[in-house]
């Protein structure tokens, strides 16, 4: 168990390292082809888009992999796969029935006709089964998949997008590129599963129960995560929402390294939770302790070198997002530990209504606070807010997990950590009065940043990335022999 946690984790890392490379690569070819009008496009485009992927598998997607997790025998995972799916086709049809009346009766489809194009993701959806995969355990696959679709999208990418006029085949890029890795995901996972509709209906009720409760999360959850680019398209104009969206999109693209430590974790606590709860306290900790060793020097570094960043990344034309990202900067803290304990572990310890509750208080708040910051205060104030609402999920359900899972914050670890930061911002700090062009000293912010750090931090012999460290080298040379 501890090992496949281990190289599920370091695959999930490295996934999203190479991800993440290859995303900043997208950027800049995307941000320099298309006006900032056309990226504003884009943004509602992908809102809208995801609003309703994010609904259409009426939490299927959320709650699978803890229910093929605990499935002990071959017949129990091929009629909860079977149900499960099933469910799954069944919303999603509903969903993308809805999708298309909004386009046809809501928006003026003489100008967004690209919106149509939303439908091949969205429907195609419910053979997204990686779900299944992750409550199988099986990542490498699951992986390797993202690398290579992200490898193929970059080239395809270079090859048909030139122009400014190339925006609705960049969306169809993106569309069947979707259908693709769907098709593939379902593919891959009949090589472990197949449909059993023996006993359907048989204890239905045990599925169908928590998934009615993801179901009304997902949707407040979803409203109030799209509320902050409604707000600035009613009240303020697109050339806005691009600004705010290139900030969210870059944070969002950092913020998927970091989450790798912690996305693979629910088949895993759903496992230990059902057999050894014990164990979870003391995985949480570690955890926590690793995610700490991480995001806090992420932090501060992002703050200082943002400035370089945003124009490598986006280009001059996007540097009124500064402000915005190193708002949208603090979501590193307050996302990646509200996926910890606001999704993973509450989810696992089969506490979803808490997380439903948390939902309601916080969508009232985002309908009383978006319009309000956004008038008087423009995207700065809309990115305050969504960072004030992810510290009040986070803090209100965290607040009611049980005092024994709850981990604690080795003390000598956070000393570490900031005797070692102080150190690379200083460093940071000398490189930005630095006189040389932006490209090379944003690399040499990056390079030296990064390795004084963790050299600091190695000389302090900070437990927890020691153990981390050995821990992967270990994994790996077994492998080899």
């Amino acid at each position: 168990m501890k090992n496949n946690l281990i190289l599920s984790s370091f695959l999930n890392i490295i996934t999203n390292i190479v991800n993440l490379i290859i995303s900043f690569l997208i950027s800049i070819i995307i941000y320099r082809i298309f006006t900032p009008l056309s990226i504003g496009e884009l943004g509602l485009f992908n809102t809208l888009n995801t609003f309703f992927l994010f609904l259409a598998p009426l939490g299927v997607n959320i709650i699978g992999s803890k229910l093929i997790a605990k499935c002990e025998t071959k017949q129990d995972l091929n009629q909860v796969f079977t149900k499960l799916i099933t469910i799954n086709f069944i919303s999603t049809s509903f969903f993308s029935v809805i999708y298309f009346c909004v386009i046809i009766y809501l928006l003026p489809i003489e100008n967004n006709y690209f919106y149509f194009i939303g439908l091949i993701p969205l429907f195609s959806n419910f053979m997204n089964v990686d779900w299944a995969i992750k409550g199988l355990l099986k990542f490498f696959g699951f992986n390797l998949r993202i690398i290579l679709m992200k490898i193929l999208f970059f080239i395809f990418l270079i090859l048909l997008i030139r122009t400014e006029n190339d925006f609705v085949t960049y969306l169809l890029l993106l569309s069947f590129l979707a259908l693709i890795n769907n098709l593939i995901s379902f593919f891959h996972v009949l090589r472990y599963l197949s449909f059993d509709f023996n006993n359907f209906f048989v204890n239905f009720h045990e599925i169908f129960r928590p998934l009615a409760i993801i179901f009304i999360t997902n949707l407040l959850s979803d409203l109030y995560l799209r509320l902050d680019i409604f707000s600035i398209q009613i009240f303020l104009s697109t050339y806005y929402l691009a600004i705010y969206y290139t900030s969210h999109r870059l944070i969002t693209m950092i913020m998927a390294v970091l989450l790798s430590l912690t996305s693979v974790l629910l088949p895993f606590l759903s496992k230990i939770y059902s057999t050894k709860k014990l164990e979870i306290n003391f995985l949480m900790t570690k955890i926590t302790n690793l995610l700490l060793i991480l995001i806090i020097p992420a932090f501060f570094g992002l703050i200082v070198i943002s400035k370089d960043l945003i124009i490598f990344v986006f280009g001059e034309n996007y540097i009124e997002s500064i402000n915005v990202f190193r708002v949208h900067a603090f979501l590193l803290f307050f996302k990646t530990f509200g996926d910890l304990f606001s999704f993973q572990l509450v989810i696992s310890l089969d506490l979803e209504k808490i997380l439903l509750k948390g939902r309601i208080f916080t969508l009232i708040i985002s309908f009383l606070f978006y319009p309000i910051f956004t008038i008087f205060y423009g995207i700065n104030g809309t990115a305050i807010v969504s960072v004030l609402i992810e510290f009040f999920i986070f803090y209100f359900i965290f607040k009611q997990i049980p005092i024994g899972i709850k981990p604690h914050i080795i003390k000598s670890t956070i000393k570490n950590i900031i005797g070692s930061v102080i150190i690379m911002v200083f460093v940071l700090l000398l490189i930005q009065l630095v006189q040389v062009n932006t490209y090379i000293r944003l690399i040499l912010s990056l390079c030296a940043g990064s390795l004084i750090y963790f050299f600091s931090l190695l000389l302090t012999r900070e437990k927890e990335l020691i153990e981390f460290k050995n821990n992967i080298y270990h994994l790996l040379k077994g492998s080899k022999s």
